[in-house]
C-alpha cells in the first residue's frame, strides 16, 4: 500500500464526509449566495459605487478572517506508525499534506482574489498589481497556516501566536494600501518565524502524537458533531 493510495484514498473519504455534512447547510446558504451573486454583477455593472469606497483597512479586515480560518493537518493516522516503513511513510505523507494544502490556498484565494478584482480595477490597480497581490495574499496566508500550525503543536504561548496574526494584517494591509515596503519588512520577519517553528518537521517526529490528534480533530470535526446530535435525539 503506497502513500500516494493512502493519501488518495483519505481525500476521497473526506471529501465524502464534508459533502454529507455541507449538505445539510445548502438549504440556507444557497438563498444567501444567490443573493451576494446578484450584488456582485450589480456591482461589476457599476451599480454599487460606495464599494469602491470602503477602506484598505476594512478589506485587510475582512482578508484576515479568511486567512484566520485556514488550518492546517496532516494526512497520517496512528496506523501508520506502526507500519515497518513507519518513517519513510509518514515523511512522504507529510509531503503530500504540503502539497494538499498549498493546492487548497492557490485555488481558494485565485477565487477570492478574481472575485475582489472589481474593486481593485476601480481602485487603478494594473493586471501585474492584481497577479503581484494575489501573490502575496498567498504567501501571507500560507506562512500564518503554517506557522500557527507549528506553535500550536509545539503548544508555544498564546501570545505568540497572537503576534502571527498581527504581522499577517499588518502585511495585508500594508499590501492594500499601497506600501509594499512595510510589507516586505514585516514579511521578512514572518518567512522566518516560519523557517525557525517548522525546523526539522520532515526529518524529526516528536510531536507527532499531537500532530495526529490534531488532524484526527479537524479532520472529522464537524461531521463527528453531526453524528452526536443525531445520536442524541
Amino acid at each position: 500500500m503506497t502513500a500516494r493510495y493512502l493519501l488518495k484514498r483519505r481525500v476521497m473519504d473526506h471529501a465524502a464526509k464534508r459533502w454529507k455534512t455541507w449538505r445539510l447547510r445548502l438549504y440556507v446558504v444557497f438563498p444567501l449566495f444567490f443573493f451576494l451573486g446578484y450584488q456582485y454583477i450589480l456591482f461589476w455593472q457599476g451599480g454599487l459605487d460606495w464599494v469602491g469606497d470602503v477602506s484598505a483597512f476594512v478589506w485587510a479586515v475582512l482578508f484576515l478572517l479568511l486567512v484566520v480560518s485556514d488550518t492546517f493537518f496532516i494526512w497520517v493516522e496512528r496506523a501508520d506508525v506502526t507500519r515497518s516503513t513507519g518513517d519513510a511513510l509518514i515523511k512522504v505523507l507529510k509531503r503530500y499534506s504540503l502539497s494538499y494544502h498549498i493546492v487548497k490556498l492557490i485555488i481558494k484565494y485565485g477565487v477570492v482574489v478574481s472575485l475582489f478584482r472589481p474593486v481593485l480595477v476601480d481602485w487603478g490597480w494594473t493586471h501585474a498589481s492584481i497577479l503581484s497581490f494575489f501573490l502575496s495574499v498567498l504567501l501571507i496566508a500560507w506562512l500564518h497556516m503554517w506557522t500557527q500550525y507549528q506553535l500550536q503543536i509545539r503548544r508555544s504561548h498564546w501570545m505568540l501566536r497572537v503576534s502571527v496574526t498581527i504581522i499577517a494584517m499588518i502585511c495585508l494591509y500594508a499590501f492594500l494600501d499601497g506600501r509594499p515596503l512595510a510589507a516586505v519588512v514585516f514579511g521578512s520577519g514572518f518567512v522566518a518565524l516560519a523557517l525557525y517553528a517548522g525546523e526539522g518537521w520532515m526529518s524529526r517526529q516528536p510531536y507527532l502524537d499531537r500532530e495526529i490528534d490534531l488532524a484526527e480533530a479537524l479532520h472529522d470535526s464537524f461531521f463527528q458533531k453531526i453524528k452526536k446530535g443525531h445520536f442524541h435525539d
